[in-house]
């Protein structure tokens, strides 16, 4: 039996120079992950914007991609 994945809280994150995406949030069939949140953080030069799978309820809160 796969877990069970819920209320994750990112905030303040600052990156740069990404090779891929500058957010992935990837959970697998089955295993879904629930209340995903990402405040205050800024991406920088990143390949892809955005990947996201298998998720419900993603918030992103004053989220910059540059």
């Amino acid at each position: 039996q796969l877990p069970e994945i819920r209320n994750i809280w990112v905030e303040n994150l600052q990156c740069e120079n990404m090779r891929e995406e500058s957010i992935l949030l990837d959970g697998v069939p089955g295993c879904e992950v629930y209340d995903v949140t990402i405040k205050d953080s800024t991406f920088k030069n990143a390949g892809l914007p955005i990947k996201i799978d298998y998720m419900q309820n993603v918030t992103l809160d004053n989220v910059t991609l540059l």
